[in-house]
């Protein structure tokens, strides 16, 4: 799961920045990225992070899932495909 650290530490603004992310990576014209969309109470996020204010009912994030042992090694990739994503817009 990848949650965006905005500047405001609120629930929609997780929100708009996780949409940001998400429309950078589809934008990639060389590596097109797909992650799925997960909204998240934001009460359970709450238990992690005690610090997000809670400015609506659910935030969403962003998750990726590898289910074959050969995806292990596009993770590096992936990982910083979102780095590079979430540093240009959130």
């Amino acid at each position: 799961m990848f949650i965006p650290t905005p500047r405001a530490w609120t629930a929609s603004a997780v929100s708009a920045a996780s949409e940001r992310v998400f429309a950078a990576l589809l934008r990639d014209p060389a590596e097109p990225l797909y992650l799925a969309k997960l909204a998240v109470e934001t009460s359970l996020l709450a238990r992690r992070y005690p610090d997000l204010a809670a400015d609506q009912p659910t935030a969403t994030v962003l998750r990726s899932v590898l289910m074959k042992p050969e995806h292990l090694a596009a993770v590096d990739a992936l990982h910083a495909a979102v780095e590079r994503a979430a540093t240009a817009v959130v």
